[in-house]
């Protein structure tokens, strides 16, 4: 190896490591936005409008929501990015309908597809997917229970990494717990 490719390499080794740097960074800002959701807030909706923020902080997209699971549904509890308001509860999925849904919880792992358009269970008919190309579901587990997932949205195709799915994750495993304890809050909060 010639000094002239030592060097190189040293430099890609050391753009690689910025990049992991600023990758941690972005993780540790995300998830310190995660923590003061868990500690200062405890009505749910007010938590998951937080946490998309700091999913926002990490990973680019065009809309995203959180949807909660109950009974076999993923229910759209907050999201941002989409055409008109989006009200709590409005949006309802079968899990079992939709592949990728169902995947994700069965299998407790995020689920990437993409190219919506080349994907053969991917249905197009419900409004705010019909521009979605590129859709990253992340679950959001406590306890070792899947309470929900992230889904994020982008309009270009093939555009979620590796990189992006590792920062969600990180991120969702302290958005888990925010939820949780505002889930367990409200429980206490009823008669």
């Amino acid at each position: 190896m010639t000094e002239t490719d030592r060097i190189k390499a040293l430099q890609r080794e050391n753009a690689r490591l910025r990049r992991q740097l600023a990758e941690q960074h972005q993780l540790a800002n995300a998830a310190r936005m995660a923590n003061i959701a868990v500690l200062e807030r405890l009505d749910l909706h007010d938590v998951l409008a937080t946490l998309l923020d700091a999913l926002a902080g990490l990973v680019p997209f065009d809309a995203a929501c959180v949807m909660m699971l109950d009974d076999g549904r993923a229910v759209v509890e907050a999201g941002v990015g989409y055409t008109g308001a989006l009200r709590p509860g409005e949006l309802v999925f079968e899990v079992a309908d939709h592949e990728h849904l169902d995947d994700l919880v069965q299998t407790m792992r995020s689920v990437c597809i993409a190219d919506t358009q080349e994907h053969p269970s991917w249905q197009h008919g419900v409004e705010v997917s019909a521009q979605t190309r590129s859709w990253l579901g992340v679950p959001l587990i406590a306890r070792g229970t899947v309470l929900g997932l992230y889904a994020i949205d982008k309009l270009q195709p093939r555009f979620f990494t590796d990189e992006h799915v590792r920062l969600a994750e990180g991120l969702a495993d302290h958005a888990a717990l925010a939820i949780a304890n505002a889930q367990l809050v409200a429980g206490m909060a009823r008669p």
